[in-house]
């Protein structure tokens, strides 16, 4: 692995916690968005948040590089 691949997992991980925590803290302090949301469903918006950067990356990485 590359210390450019290195560094980009770092920040990628980084983004993740960050949006995770977004998640996390708008289902905290604005429960009353989320009231017909039943507890699972709650989970799934603060994973949601935290997977969406990491699959859009992986999805991206996986498409053959054009131009190379």
């Amino acid at each position: 692995m590359t210390p450019e691949t290195t560094v980009g997992l770092i920040l990628l991980i980084v983004i993740n916690l960050y949006f995770g925590y977004r998640g996390y803290k708008l289902i905290k302090d604005h429960p009353e968005i989320f009231d017909h949301l039943h507890e699972e469903d709650k989970f799934k918006v603060h994973i949601f948040g935290f997977l969406y950067p990491l699959v859009k990356w992986a999805v991206r990485q996986s498409k053959p590089q054009s131009g190379v």
